[in-house]
């Protein structure tokens, strides 16, 4: 999944669970990792959470979103330097 901040361009690529309720809604685990952090700060703002689910992408992106960058860090910015 690709979370963004909401005061801010910092994006989030992570690993989540998924599951579908129906055809137009789905849940998911956020632990308490950066998408959690990006989630909580759109919730407190009333705001809608926009969220990108990802099927099928480099498996780079899959790697690195289990990884712990540091906060704030763009983990596009990270896969790309790799």
């Amino acid at each position: 999944m690709v979370t963004r901040d909401f005061d801010s361009d910092w994006t989030n690529v992570g690993t989540y669970r998924v599951m579908v309720v129906d055809r137009t809604m789905w849940r998911s685990t956020w632990s308490r990792k950066h998408g959690r952090l990006h989630y909580e700060k759109h919730k407190k703002a009333g705001k809608r959470f926009p969220v990108a689910i990802v099927l099928g992408g480099d498996p780079l992106g899959y790697l690195i979103s289990g990884i712990e960058v540091p906060f704030g860090m763009c983990e596009w910015n990270y896969i790309g330097a790799i």
